[in-house]
């Protein structure tokens, strides 16, 4: 599989009490097509037109789970699906392209990445820390220097640090001491900045507020987390504190068990069937009911878990939602569904979201109603369910006052909740 032209990965998980080889990725390097050299600065540069290949271990098929729909459980070599240049595994725990340059800065460029490496191979393998990546794949190179494991940041000592670094970069300058720290703490995907850090001796996120952001969006995100819960939501831990005169969003991860260990986790994006028609539907939120009958642990669970995320998401319109903010975790019997980690609330967001079907949108809650018994539930149950929230979303003002929400902010997110409930 492997050539001098490219790089064989071998791919472990550590989710299992002994690591485990899932199999081989074959990256190929990357060349200036003009010259037919490799090129000095590849990583924003299109593919040559070579392929990934990927190829399970024999082991791991006989006990082992497919990588995602792209990659059925059989003995062939795969390559991406027609239109693809990529296999959804690698898309799910890639850096945002938005996030890349942080990484290629010319004061400080990471040592990490490689110059013939497509953008993709630095985004999903090079550029993460090994610990800290979304997951638990561990990614192995037999003709390529070793992904070296960097030291965590800790919210103990850097954090202040930390905060100044996000801002020194947002005003445009190029310091290597700012540099250096975000890049360790850049390492989990999301096209606004999400770092890992260390608190509590736990892995977690830190969400910091950006100086173009409208309103205090780490105190939004928090509020948003606090009221799923209420609304009988599982969602991973939310703390909300301050830090250099501002607030800082810390969550525990869903990729992590209470320990710090790492669980095998993708999304949905990765686990929903796709059709292959000439005008294939894009897969909705009946796709994720669909993984979890197909292959769930506790599918009854977890189906109803599902449409209750569904009806609080429409609850504000859900145009921020994606299959990618369906994370699933693994267990011996199968797939769980992760507990919600983000809910983006953004007045001026006109994105579409998504579709039940691949053709309809809930226009509001009530819509999923005529949905419920698909995920296990009674219409009764459902429109209780819908009572709950409307309880919940009924106080919103005064659950953003009680964690210290800006009055100003109040009033921009007025018109939000206005509009939707």
């Amino acid at each position: 599989m492997s050539s001098p032209s490219a790089r064989l990965y071998h791919v472990y998980t550590n989710h299992l009490p002994e690591r485990r080889l899932i199999g081989r990725l074959v990256v190929p390097c990357h060349e200036d097509t003009l010259s037919g050299t490799r090129s000095n600065n590849p990583a924003f540069l299109p593919s040559s037109g070579a392929t990934l290949q990927f190829q399970y271990d024999e082991a791991w098929l006989k006990s082992g789970f497919s990588l995602g729909f792209d990659l059925p459980l059989t003995h062939a070599i795969h390559r991406p699906r027609l239109g693809k240049s990529s296999f959804s595994f690698l898309e799910d725990r890639a850096l945002s392209s938005l996030n890349l340059p942080l990484f290629f800065n010319s004061s400080h460029p990471d040592p990490r990445a490689l110059q013939d490496a497509s953008k993709l191979e630095n985004a999903a393998i090079r550029l993460l820390n090994v610990e800290d990546a979304l997951g638990s794949l561990v990614f192995e190179c037999e003709n390529a220097p070793k992904i070296e494991t960097i030291t965590r940041v800790r919210s103990t000592l850097e954090l202040p640090d930390l905060i100044y670094a996000y801002h020194t970069i947002e005003r445009g300058k190029s310091l290597i001491a700012p540099l250096a720290l975000l890049q360790r703490a850049t390492t989990l995907p999301g096209d606004r900045p999400v770092f890992s850090i260390e608190l509590d001796r736990l892995p977690q996120t830190l969400h910091l507020r950006s100086m173009n952001d409208p309103i205090d969006r780490p105190l939004w995100g928090h509020v948003a987390l606090l009221m799923a819960e209420r609304c009988g939501l599982r969602t991973v831990k939310s703390t909300l504190s301050r830090a250099m005169g501002e607030s800082v969003w810390f969550t525990t991860r869903a990729d992590r068990d209470s320990s710090g260990r790492p669980l095998m986790l993708l999304t949905a994006a990765t686990l929903a069937t796709r059709s292959d028609g000439p005008r294939p539907l894009k897969p909705g939120y009946l796709a994720i009911a669909d993984i979890l009958n197909r292959d769930g642990a506790s599918p009854t669970e977890d189906l109803q878990e599902a449409w209750r995320r569904i009806a609080f998401i429409a609850m504000t319109g859900g145009s921020s939602d994606s299959l990618k903010r369906w994370q699933f975790v693994r267990d011996p019997l199968g797939w769980r569904l992760a507990p919600a980690y983000t809910f983006e609330w953004n007045p001026n967001d006109t994105r579409p979201g998504l579709t039940m079907d691949g053709r309809k949108r809930l226009g509001m809650p009530e819509d999923a109603l005529q949905y419920a018994p698909y995920f296990g539930l009674t219409v009764t149950e459902a429109k209780q369910s819908l009572m709950q929230m409307r309880r919940v979303f009924s106080d919103w003002q005064d659950i953003a006052i009680e964690v210290g929400a800006d009055p100003r902010d109040v009033a921009y997110m007025a018109s939000f909740f206005d509009e939707h409930l």
